[in-house]
């Protein structure tokens, strides 16, 4: 579920760049990647453990990304800071929600895959 989760989430941010539509070499770049990646990913192995490592990997690089362009200042071509530029809330909330969906992918996929390892830890009641 992990990777639908990264998925729907980082889509729903991606409505904010197509609907906004004033940063085309951002949204081309950064969309476009991910998708390819994950549909790569996707047809490689629905449900094994290269998923689950790619998930985890994806979800660092989805809240970093995310980070970088909307929350530091302008430093280049695929910078967009949303900070004082006037962003609807609506589109901060995608925002914010898709470093949450990333967030949980993230966790989720490293759990999946400490878990596949036999490391989890056991809690017993």
């Amino acid at each position: 579920m992990s990777v639908e989760v990264l998925v729907g989430t980082f889509a729903l941010h991606g409505v904010a760049h197509v609907v906004r539509a004033v940063t085309p070499p951002l949204t081309l770049t950064g969309g476009g990647l991910f998708l390819t990646v994950m549909v790569a990913v996707l047809v490689t192995r629905w449900r094994g453990r290269p998923v689950a490592q790619a998930t985890a990997i994806l979800g660092v690089f989805t809240i970093v990304a995310l980070t970088t362009v909307h929350l530091v200042p302008m430093w280049g071509r695929l910078s967009e800071p949303w900070s004082g530029a006037g962003v609807h809330p609506v589109w901060w909330a995608t925002l914010w929600i898709g470093m949450a969906g990333a967030l949980w992918a993230t966790v989720a996929a490293s759990y999946e895959l400490v878990r596949r390892s036999g490391n989890a830890v056991k809690v017993s009641a």
